[in-house]
Formats: structure tokens, sequence, C-alpha cells
């Protein structure tokens, strides 16, 4: 006999009555759920050097990271703050994969590192962004990001992760951030302010 147990977080899992172990759909022991997907709408997705899997964000607060040949859910990673009220959660509205690292920004105005093979805490940059980081990229030699507060921000992608420029180019909150593909040296960036602009850091 067999149990289907959901959940609030929004997992499915086969339970073996007798053992409560958890089942894949092959009746094997598993520790991953039997379907899954996120219990409150997702704010943004990425995928890293690989098509073979991504990662989302949730207005919960969560991230996982979703492998594409069996669409399962390799990992989830929560929210960094817990509280009971709705109105207050810490989510994660923006995410850049690259070099083994998930690169998120939250709306508590911090940046956010995790491994992206199993998920776990790396480092933090905490009051990035006045109101929070709404855009992030990141290059072989730098980190970029912006915020509600209207201002791009380069930092050094070294342990330091010291802030090397500041720009103020928007009046209103940055929608979109871009480092240009044949010029590192160049960050493209738009704004609801209806501007778009390109710091070039040559200069």
């Amino acid at each position: 006999i067999e149990l289907l147990v959901g959940t609030s977080t929004g997992n499915i899992y086969r339970l073996d009555s007798n053992t409560l172990q958890n089942l894949d759909a092959a009746g094997n022991v598993s520790r991953k759920p039997l379907l899954a997907s996120h219990s409150k709408g997702i704010n943004c997705l990425a995928f890293g050097d690989s098509s073979e899997w991504f990662v989302t964000a949730s207005e919960s607060g969560a991230l996982r990271r979703w492998e594409l040949s069996g669409y399962t859910v390799d990992y989830e990673i929560a929210p960094p703050v817990k509280t009971t009220d709705a109105t207050a959660i810490t989510k994660a509205d923006c995410l850049s994969i690259r070099k083994n690292t998930i690169l998120s920004g939250w709306n508590d105005g911090t940046i956010r590192a995790y491994d992206e093979e199993d998920g776990s805490y790396l480092w933090e940059i905490v009051q990035a962004h006045r109101g929070g980081v709404t855009c992030i990229d990141l290059t072989p030699y730098y980190f970029v990001s912006a915020g509600v507060d209207g201002s791009v921000r380069v930092w050094s992608d070294t342990n330091s992760h010291q802030l090397v420029g500041n720009f103020d180019e928007h009046k209103k909150k940055v929608t979109a951030v871009c480092v240009d593909l044949r010029k590192p040296s160049l960050i493209h960036s738009c704004a609801e302010d209806k501007t778009v602009g390109t710091i070039d850091l040559d200069q």
C-alpha cells in the first residue's frame, strides 16, 4: 500500500505506507518529490552554461533548480528570512548563473550567491541597493547589479566583492541591465524613467 501526499509548498510525495520511505516513479527510495511546483507565482528564471537545467525564484521566497531530462527538482533553496507576514516575504527578483555560481538579487536589497551544484550558500552583499535589487549580470571579470533606487553598480568578482563603480544614470527603478557580449566594458541599462543608457567602464 502506498500514499500520495501533497504539501503546502507545492510538492507531491509517494510514500510506502509501512516504512514512510519516499519513493520515485519506479518505486525506488528517493530524496526528491514525485512531482513539484512552486506554491506561488514565479518571479524569474535563468539557465546556466547547460541547457539541461535552470533555476527559478518564486513569490514564496524559494529558489529551485529544475532538471529537464527527468522534469524533477534537484534541490530547493529556502527563503533566507523566515516570516509569517505574507506582505514581508524576502524574495529574489532576478537571477544570473555563471562560473558555477547562482547570483540572485533580492527585494531586501541584498545580493546572495549559491553553489550551482547543491544550492549551498556562498556569500552575500547586504544593502547592495536601497529598495531592492532588480537586475544582475555576471562577466568573467566583474558583476553588475541595478535596483529600485535607479543606480547601476559594478562589483569586483574577487573574494572581497567590493563596490568598484556606482552610476546614477536613472531616476526610477532599473528594469534591465545587459553586459555587452562583444565589449564587456560596456553596460547597457533601461529603467521605468523611459531612458536607455550605456556605461563605458574604459572611460
